[in-house]
């Protein structure tokens, strides 16, 4: 039998709408625990993107994640995790103070995991570079970023630090 004759004859098959209906938490909760550990890491992996993207100029790379373990990261990886916490500061579970200090939190982390690559800027104590303001664009306007494209953002901060780098202005 080919494929599609033992699927039709397995039974039951889902609708189309129910297989299109996003996922909701419904009457489950995260705890305060729970959300902190989400929103770290998400944080520490887009700081981690972000600041090889935008200060070195490097797309997919490895890069250490908060347990000091490198993974292979994209863009794909980022636009997940700037949507997911930016549907978080939507939807309430996160507000924008806990994101900023959880951001200022990771930075410090990823300054330490990079320390010793040539050419890193680091985010902390200032939290003003043109990486840590990339991250926080990512995320803090990210509701409304075209299908949460983060290529625009990333762009617009590359030429920035080119600029920065080489004395001059856009």
């Amino acid at each position: 039998q080919d494929v599609q004759q033992k699927l039709a004859a397995g039974g039951h098959r889902s609708k189309l709408s129910d297989i299109l209906l996003p996922p909701f938490m419904g009457a489950t909760k995260l705890s305060a625990a729970e959300i902190q550990q989400e929103l770290d890491n998400n944080a520490q992996g887009i700081l981690g993107y972000v600041s090889r993207w935008v200060g070195l100029g490097i797309g997919c790379s490895k890069v250490p994640d908060i347990h000091d373990v490198g993974l292979m990261e994209d863009r794909a990886t980022l636009r997940i995790s700037s949507q997911h916490v930016a549907n978080w500061l939507y939807h309430g579970v996160v507000s924008r103070e806990q994101v900023l200090a959880t951001f200022e939190k990771m930075a410090k982390i990823v300054d330490r995991q990079n320390g010793n690559t040539a050419g890193y800027n680091s985010m902390a104590p200032d939290y003003n570079n043109n990486e840590f303001r990339a991250a926080l664009e990512m995320v803090f306007n990210g509701i409304d970023a075209p299908n949460g494209l983060t290529e625009w953002t990333l762009t617009k901060y590359r030429r920035a630090e080119k600029a920065r780098q080489n004395g001059s202005r856009l």
